[in-house]
């Protein structure tokens, strides 16, 4: 109270007073603002990746799905040469290396995805390798690929939802 007085009283102590408390206040008004610009950037950052992320997966992903609608589709009608199913089951299991590498394999639904998309490799190989013999079943394999690409389509929705949701929230 005592200050309160003194300050009052004496204009120039009041007006030195008034000075260190503006500037006190400035300090902490920029390292309020400092702060909050580095929050909302770390959070701009951090949904850019994951949206860029989320894009990366939809273009493997729709990749692999045309791939394996390809190679169904020529293998039915045996459209294709040998070399040329070959390299399109390599490309094939390039995409789910790549989707493997974009994943996180410690959560239940990207595992799911995982083995959906090598469940259906698996497939495409039993479809080829029945295009080799005589006796084939290939109408059964078609329809389990046919299941198999919804069940990728299903599973991948979920999953870029999920994560689309964060990147509205920004985190």
């Amino acid at each position: 109270m005592n200050c309160i007085i003194n300050c009052v009283t004496n204009s120039d102590e009041t007006s030195n007073y008034m000075a260190n408390i503006i500037s006190f206040l400035g300090v902490i008004v920029a390292c309020i603002a400092v702060c909050y610009s580095v929050a909302v950037a770390r959070m701009n950052i951090r949904s850019n990746s994951r949206q860029a992320w989320i894009n990366q997966l939809r273009s493997e992903l729709v990749e692999f799905l045309s791939i394996v609608s390809k190679l169904t589709k020529f293998l039915q009608n045996n459209h294709m040469s040998e070399p040329e199913v070959l390299n399109e089951y390599e490309m094939l299991l390039k995409k789910i290396q790549m989707v493997s590498l974009l994943i996180n394999k410690d959560k239940t639904p990207h595992t799911k995805l995982l083995n959906l998309l090598k469940d259906t490799a698996d497939l495409i190989s039993d479809l080829i390798n029945n295009n080799r013999s005589i006796f084939n079943n290939n109408q059964i394999i078609i329809q389990d690929i046919i299941s198999k690409k919804e069940e990728i389509i299903t599973s991948s929705q979920s999953i870029i939802k999920t994560e689309w949701e964060k990147v509205k929230i920004g985190k």
